[in-house]
């Protein structure tokens, strides 16, 4: 009896698929929708402080590596986001892994800037360790199924 095979997209049938190496892609690009949904929000956020540090206090000088921290949050959640399509689609194994690559950069960062803080560790550096987690999760189980790629 003939083993029926997943289609994807009316392309041809993916050979010698084991079901494990499926579900290695599969969480990896579920993975790295997840990290890169928590990269935009970062993103998002630090973009926000730094506007509104210069519109509370003009006067002072601008804290340009909370923006730079921002702008890399925002292009580690679209390559991030292209990375996860990518790999549901087991299609362009580059940009699979560097979408989660760049928020391990993301998280690496804004860890690190902020890890240093006197007030003790923060929900933000427990948020960016769990972002670097999940990214690194993501990365590893891409590696994994790298022979499901086209």
């Amino acid at each position: 009896m003939k083993q029926p095979h997943l289609l994807l997209c009316g392309d041809k049938p993916i050979k010698n698929s084991s079901p494990m190496k499926f579900a290695f892609a599969l969480i990896g690009g579920v993975l790295a929708i997840l990290s890169s949904l928590g990269c935009g929000l970062l993103g998002l956020f630090f973009i926000m402080g730094f506007r509104a540090n210069l519109l509370d206090y003009p006067n002072s000088p601008p804290d340009y590596l909370v923006l730079s921290i921002g702008i890399l949050g925002i292009l580690g959640f679209v390559l991030g986001l292209a990375g996860g399509v990518m790999t549901l689609l087991r299609r362009k194994f580059v940009l699979a892994i560097v979408g989660p690559s760049l928020i391990i950069i993301e998280a690496l960062v804004t860890t690190l800037r902020f890890a240093t803080n006197p007030f003790g560790i923060s929900l933000l550096v427990i948020y960016t360790i769990t972002l670097l987690a999940l990214a690194l999760l993501s990365v590893i189980f891409v590696t994994i199924a790298k022979q499901e790629f086209r």
